[in-house]
């Protein structure tokens, strides 16, 4: 019985494969041979990449750019069927007549009417707001006990990029004039938009008259207010407050602290007295004000002033993060232990974490790739396939930037979701031109023009197929559409850049 010989399919094909004339004489022929082309190529990329990364804008969440703008209207007194009648349905047909509105939902609750307005994408925030605003104004027969309504822009990235809370050891004076202090540096720094503070109190002084004394220097209340004025008369500082009485006094704007007041010269019958001889002087928190208090590690709460530090617009979250972490650190350090501060949400240390998380993944990713092309090609083959992973995330960092894409979690989340695509064209590659240069009957460069030759249709098909399986992201509208809009362009960004970087490079 005669035997059935069996013949690989790849052997048969690499048995029977030729070099075809002319084709060692096209433009790729040249570019495959002109190695310093090449390297200015890869030269061209990394620079132009690092570049673009290191401007790209970070933040935490997408830019959602769709323009929502809020009426709110509180009416005092007014249950939600008066609110509705008399502020929420005439405001509605105010503004449903205003172009480019897509949706308008409202509530109207005890004292409080609000109208949610919300534009199709694509259209200019600021303008939507001021057209908004002018069908607001329209509006002239609301009630006369209702406040004014408040028209406000919707802002996904107005939002805090650090919140912290101050607390010190000494009194609570100290802690409101010190987060006062520090509140105005914070302002000052120029990519730092603006703090807002609660539990900041507003600080006053108080003369508690002692009545012995008072009377051992024959004064009464009303005397030592008028002593007080003729001392320092320039504008108010505070109260002179008895069991029956009240009396505004104002001193010089050079006293600025309660010391000063204390040694105020007060005129007795010719005698100068300090006005500390007279009455205690004090400064203290006015009474009514919102106080803000965090655990410390005893269990025990203590007064503290929460910081909400925004960003400028146009400045890059985590320097901004850094400025003001900078200038926490030198007010701590000027008070020398006085003060501490507790760091309840940073997302520009979020950034940063998931920065380095990504980056663990890409080491993973480009040693796991190099280590099987090393096991079952060879160590060339390995670094070739090192070098082509960090080129082709640079590449895509440069088409985020031209179609303005900013670095936040989902961009991440769609980079790690490519790691597992963007290696099959290197691979492809570097295994076929290594078979066909193993067989003996190639040069080097006639591998590669092979390889070229049979892997560039196969290659630019698969690519395509996949991206276009992202295309009905791209499609989705509204606000979830806005807010996936990152995975399906830098799914595409980070593919075309690994199959050009596999045709033009690995090759």
């Amino acid at each position: 019985m005669a035997k059935r010989k069996v013949h690989h399919p790849v052997s048969s094909y690499l048995d029977h494969l030729t070099f075809p004339k002319g084709l060692d004489t096209g433009f790729l022929a040249k570019y495959l041979t002109n190695i310093r082309l090449v390297m200015l190529l890869i030269i061209t990329i990394a620079l132009v990449g690092i570049v673009t990364f290191i401007n790209l804008p970070k933040r935490l969440n997408p830019e959602i750019k769709i323009p929502i703008v809020t009426i709110v209207t509180v009416y005092p007194g007014a249950g939600p069927a008066d609110v509705e009648s008399q502020l929420t349905i005439p405001l509605e047909d105010a503004v449903r007549g205003t172009a480019g509105i897509e949706t308008v939902q409202s509530v109207s609750r005890d004292n409080l009417s609000a109208i949610t307005i919300q534009f199709f994408s694509g259209t200019d925030p600021d303008k939507a707001k001021d057209e908004i605003q002018s069908a607001v104004d329209t509006v002239g027969d609301l009630p006369q006990t209702a406040q004014r309504p408040t028209v406000k822009r919707l802002d996904f990235e107005d939002q805090p990029i650090w919140t912290f809370a101050l607390t010190g050891n000494k009194s609570i004076p100290d802690l409101m004039r010190s987060s006062e202090d520090l509140a105005d540096r914070l302002k000052d720094a120029a990519k730092i938009d603006r703090v807002i503070t609660t539990g900041l109190e507003t600080q006053e002084i108080v003369v508690q008259i002692e009545p012995s004394k008072l009377a051992a220097y024959g004064l009464n209340a009303f005397d030592l207010s008028q002593k007080i004025r003729a001392a320092r008369s320039s504008f108010p500082a505070g109260t002179v407050r008895t069991e029956k009485n009240s009396f505004t006094v104002a001193i010089d704007p050079s006293v600025e602290t309660t010391a000063q007041i204390r040694d105020l010269p007060i005129d007795v019958g010719g005698t100068v007295v300090p006005l500390g001889e007279i009455a205690t002087v004090m400064e203290r928190s006015k009474i009514g004000q919102q106080e803000s208090y965090i655990e410390t590690a005893k269990g025990i709460p203590g007064r503290t002033v929460l910081f909400y530090v925004y960003k400028t617009k146009d400045s890059n979250i985590t320097d901004a993060g850094r400025d003001a972490k900078k200038i926490l650190d030198q007010f701590v350090k000027e008070k020398k232990g006085e003060f501490s501060f507790s760091t309840i949400l940073n997302t520009s240390d979020e950034i940063t974490t998931q920065f380095s998380d990504i980056l663990k993944e890409f080491q993973s990713t480009i040693l796991l790739v190099a280590l099987v092309l090393f096991l079952f090609l060879g160590l060339r083959q390995a670094l070739i396939s090192v070098l082509t992973v960090p080129l082709t995330f640079l590449s895509a960092f440069v088409i985020m930037q031209y179609t303005g894409m900013s670095i936040n979690f989902l961009s991440l989340f769609a980079f790690l979701l490519s790691l597992g695509l963007l290696v099959d064209d290197t691979i492809v590659v570097v295994s076929t031109i290594t078979s066909y240069y193993r067989s003996g009957k190639f040069t080097p460069v006639q591998a590669g023009l092979l390889t070229w030759r049979d892997t560039i249709i196969p290659i630019w098909s698969t690519t395509i197929t996949t991206i276009w399986s992202f295309v009905p992201l791209l499609l989705a509208s509204g606000i979830i559409g806005e807010f996936i809009k990152p995975i399906p362009i830098v799914v595409t960004a980070t593919l075309l850049s690994s199959t050009a970087i596999s045709v033009l490079i690995t090759l």
